[in-house]
């Protein structure tokens, strides 16, 4: 996911869009490092990357993002930590169809990028097709918090449903 994240930011700027890129997580292989050095070398300061996070630094990380690109090409992906995270902070996102990513994204005002789309062109229009301004980014990520909320109380609702289903006496034979 990397390489089409780096891609996308290089298509961004070439469209003319004001854009930084924050990157977190280990860098794991040496060709994403010689990327990355790439990108610093070619967007400057527009380019920064912060390492392993966690605690309060992962949350600041997704707060102070505006949009979080995850195009996995992992064939196994299925509902990545990571989405999550970033949507309980209200920062929507563009994926790749993996899993059950298509199932949450769309319906929290993020995107998915069908497979046989290339996610930069994907992620540029989508882009271009929103209003980055305070107020439509505060409203996204007050919907995106609604649609979290709503979630928690239909799956306690379940959990109960479920708890009361155990506890019951069994049915006569």
């Amino acid at each position: 996911g990397f390489f089409a994240v780096a891609e996308t930011f290089d298509a961004v700027r070439a469209v003319g869009m004001d854009a930084t890129l924050t990157l977190a997580g280990p860098i794991l292989e040496p060709a994403v490092q010689e990327r990355l050095a790439g990108l610093i070398a070619a967007h400057g300061p527009l380019v920064s990357h912060l390492g392993p996070v966690s605690g309060d630094v992962k949350l600041a990380f997704y707060r102070d993002t505006d949009m979080f690109l995850f195009p996995t090409a992992w064939r196994q992906e299925a509902a990545p930590l990571v989405i999550y995270e970033a949507l309980a902070a209200g920062c929507p996102v563009l994926a790749t169809d993996r899993g059950l990513i298509t199932e949450f994204v769309p319906a929290v005002g993020g995107a998915v990028c069908p497979r046989d789309t290339d996610f930069a062109n994907f992620a540029v229009e989508h882009l271009r097709a929103h209003s980055w301004e305070e107020g439509a980014r505060d409203g996204r990520a007050a919907a995106i918090k609604d649609w979290i909320r709503a979630e928690c109380a239909a799956s306690s609702a379940q959990y109960q449903q479920l708890l009361a289903q155990l506890a019951a006496p069994p049915a006569p034979r």
